[in-house]
This record gives structure tokens, sequence and C-alpha cells, in this order.
């Protein structure tokens, strides 16, 4: 069986990634009893791309690597998944336009098969 993987060499060390999609669903992510307002840009098969709109810095300051998450999303047909996900990178972005812009890099921890086949029947590959 062959994985949905790509090599990348940074520097001196060689990591693999899951092969991603490109996306632009909205979306929630949960945390600390709130939830937050964004757009899904990317997803893998274990993995997501999202970026959310700062408006309360306070509680999404909060979050760091490692801290766990809800991501949820209205499939395009129509199916609301909610997946439990664990944050692997966080950058804030000052866009002029916008303000305060989060981009995550989530890590699927536990993909339930609705999500795996929804991921599949996907054709966009980046």
């Amino acid at each position: 069986m062959q994985k949905n993987m790509e090599r990348q060499i940074v520097g001196s060390e060689t990591t693999e990634r899951h092969k991603r999609k490109v996306v632009h669903f909205h979306a929630h992510l949960k945390a600390g009893g709130r939830k937050f307002s964004g757009f899904l840009v990317n997803i893998s098969a274990h993995g997501a791309g999202i970026y959310i709109k700062n408006d309360s810095l306070d509680s999404l300051n909060n979050c760091t690597r490692g801290s766990q998450l809800e991501l949820e999303f209205a499939s395009p047909t129509g199916g609301i998944l909610c997946l439990p996900c664990k944050v692997k990178w966080l950058r804030i972005h000052n866009i002029p336009a916008y303000g305060l812009i989060n981009s995550f890099g989530l890590e699927i921890t536990a993909p339930p098969a609705e999500y795996t086949d929804f991921f599949k029947s996907l054709t966009h590959v980046f």
C-alpha cells in the first residue's frame, strides 16, 4: 500500500507530510468553550490548514503547539464534520485590510471514516 506522502528536505532533516488538497470551506475551531470562525484552506488525510480572524486575541493566545481543538465544517454534500485535532503550528499575520489573522496547521488525531471517505472524493491535490 503506497502512502499519500511527499518528502521534504529542510536543512539536514528529511520530513514527510501528507499530500494536501486545496479547499475553501467556512469552518470553526472550538477551543476552551469558545467557537472561532474562519476558512479551511487545505486538507490532507491527517491534517488541515485553517485561517481564523483574531477578533478576540485573549482566547486564541492560549493555543500553542500541541493544544487540543475541534475542527468543524460542512462538506459540500451538506454533512457536518467534527474532527478532533492537535495544533502542529500557529502563525499570526498582521494584514492591514483584515487585522490579525491566525493560521493553524492541524493534525487530525482520529479521522472518522466519514472524513476519510470525503477526503478521498476530492480531486485537487498540491
